[in-house]
């Protein structure tokens, strides 16, 4: 590390320590676009399938099956990467934490998009038989391993690079851009989709797959003219001076175990309010309440398109109220808010689908989205951070993320085709996460919200004093 990268990582303490607020150097503004696009890349390359999978993909890969075991090995199918993404997670957080953010984001954004672009070629199971969901899930496995560190590393770099007192913001961001490329993955769809059906079931279908290619290159571009942040040369620089090295998966499991377990919960809730309403709601509007896909799919992108508007909305609110009472509240009107989006969405005119999904997008959903970036990077010190939110993010997207809508239209099954025990299971899952954020405690919010909750026990990740604990952080050794 050079002697100035170490002069500006402690400049970037002070400015941490004091409360300043100062602008984002130029350094800042580029990490931040780098780290955005990319993250708009790794949701519109993830969520393809997840339109597919809602649509055509049980006529394409599993065509000789009843419609709902063919849907049912669709959404099988749409859940498989998530087994990936922990060990992607794990072994590219790890490589983040001990070797830059930089490195581990140029990989991730290749294997996701190289994945992406390749399935555009695919044969379906009419050219090779079975062979076709073979490659289909081999391809969405390599694309899961990718994603696994993507958004972590983007949070990292981005909490990294901005002033604690715009965290919330700049954080919340991130979590819109993903938003963006969900948005653009369903608006995609949503062009293809008003192909001829024998066009569409032909050529359409790989058509979005393909924009990866060129989409890859922009974001390669971007990523290869950055710098590691200052915050984290200081760090390295501090380890190294002691004769430590970053040992990230040993101190989780050794001395964060009560963190990774909360901001697991706390993951699992958004992570099952979020698929069902933007990929199982998808298959419900179609399948079960037989509506055009042209709706549904508009339906989830015009709620989508509020979400990415309220996200950094929320997140401005948590640098003013703090991350945990906005989570709490978003949370807490989500649970009634499911139901209500379930009542409209089974019988309501199509006009009244799309404001109730687009309410819940705006409301709950957003506030909880805008929320957890921030509590996720508060709640990780510098050295394990990439690690951290990449371990308990993926596992719970393994456990509860990929699962959803296949628990989702196995539930509607069970209720004869009614969603209530769907919107029961959101439920659960909402109330959950407003117990984990409790347990976290202060350590949700920056030093500076964590002082003004002083009375309040402080726990997961910040210290009682205020301090930000990458200025404490103890050599790690083996």
């Amino acid at each position: 590390m050079t002697q100035d990268s170490h002069r500006k990582g402690i400049m970037s303490h002070a400015e941490a320590l004091s409360g300043s607020t100062p602008a984002l150097s130029r350094d800042g503004r580029r990490a931040i676009a780098a780290a955005a696009v990319g993250t708009l890349i790794e949701w519109f390359d993830f969520s393809l399938y997840g339109s597919l999978a809602a649509l055509f993909a049980a006529k394409l890969f599993f065509p000789h099956q009843s419609d709902s075991v063919a849907l049912l090995a669709a959404f099988a199918a749409f859940g498989v990467p998530y087994v990936a993404r922990p060990f992607g997670g794990i072994l590219v957080g790890r490589f983040g934490d001990r070797h830059g953010r930089k490195p581990a984001l140029i990989f991730t954004i290749v294997l996701m998009s190289a994945s992406s672009f390749a399935t555009g070629f695919l044969p379906t199971y009419d050219m090779i038989g079975i062979w076709a969901a073979v490659l289909l899930v081999t391809l969405r496995l390599a694309q899961g391993f990718g994603a696994g560190a993507e958004f972590a590393g983007a949070l990292a770099l981005t909490a990294e690079y901005t002033p604690q007192r715009r965290r919330g913001f700049y954080t919340a961001l991130m979590q819109a851009t993903s938003l963006g490329g969900v948005l653009l993955a369903s608006l995609a769809f949503l062009i293809v989709s008003s192909l001829p059906q024998d066009a569409l079931l032909s050529w359409g279908w790989r058509i979005p797959f393909l924009c990866a290619g060129p989409l890859c290159i922009v974001a390669l571009y971007m990523r290869s003219k950055l710098d590691e942040s200052p915050e984290f040369v200081a760090v390295m620089d501090r380890l190294r001076s002691v004769g430590a090295a970053a040992q990230p998966l040993r101190q989780l499991l050794s001395n964060r175990k009560r963190e990774v377990a909360l901001s697991f919960a706390m993951m699992s809730s958004i992570n099952v309010l979020t698929y069902t309403l933007m990929t199982f709601s998808v298959s419900f509007l179609t399948n079960t309440r037989h509506l055009p896909a042209t709706t549904a799919l508009t339906a989830v992108s015009v709620g989508t398109f509020f979400g990415i508007i309220a996200n950094p909305i929320a997140g401005s609110l948590c640098d003013k109220y703090g991350f945990r009472r906005i989570w709490t509240i978003a949370m807490s009107i989500s649970i009634p808010g499911i139901f209500l989006f379930f009542m409209a969405a089974r019988s309501s005119p199509n006009w009244l689908v799309i404001v109730a999904l687009s309410a819940i997008f705006s409301v709950g959903h957003a506030g909880a989205a805008g929320a957890f970036p921030g509590i996720f990077v508060n709640i990780f010190p510098t050295e394990v951070r990439h690690t951290g939110i990449a371990f308990t993010k993926e596992l719970s997207g393994a456990i509860a993320a990929g699962t959803t809508p296949l628990v989702g239209a196995a539930l509607v099954l069970y209720g004869h085709g009614t969603p209530w025990w769907v919107a029961a299971y959101v439920a659960a899952w909402c109330l959950i996460g407003v117990l984990a954020v409790r347990g976290i405690g202060s350590g949700s919010e920056t030093p500076r919200h964590a002082q003004l909750l002083a009375h309040e026990p402080a726990s997961a990740g910040t210290e009682s004093t205020g301090r930000e604990e990458v200025a404490t952080a103890r050599p790690l050794t083996d």
